[in-house]
């Protein structure tokens, strides 16, 4: 995922459950990053073993980073934009045990998310702000 500002490019690692964050140049070069790290595990222990970080999303003011967690169950919010020494979890959505959150869209009135899930494939559908089910 790339900000809108172009300035700061994020990639989901699945195998440890982090995310890296690489600042772009203005040329679209890539300065050294850092990472933030998922935590925890679920109920399928062949998938669910760990945290397995799938994707990243911006919310629509961009200052809340969510990380979608298969391992987790999860999805991890952070500040936005976020530094190397700032990497704290502001809270953690935990999904339905065992769904496996793969993937995270706002709509494009920003009031509303959606997430898919590998494991169930179920879609649930959150208001963005509260993360409260519709």
């Amino acid at each position: 995922m790339v900000d809108r500002a172009g300035s700061t490019l994020t990639c989901s690692n699945y195998l440890d459950g982090s995310i890296a964050v690489i600042p772009i140049q203005n040329d679209g070069s890539l300065q050294e990053g850092w990472r933030l790290q998922n935590h925890g595990g679920s109920v399928n222990e062949l998938r669910q073993e760990a945290p397995h970080a799938h994707s990243a999303a911006l919310d629509a003011t961009e200052k809340l980073f969510y990380s979608v967690d298969l391992g987790a169950d999860s999805i991890f919010v952070r500040r936005w934009p976020c530094t190397s020494e700032d990497t704290d979890i502001l809270c953690q959505h935990k999904l339905q045990e065992g769904s496996g959150p793969r993937h995270l869209v706002f709509h494009p009135n920003g009031l509303v998310a959606y997430v898919i899930s590998e494991l169930t494939g179920n879609i649930e559908v959150f208001h963005s702000g509260s993360f409260e089910r519709l």
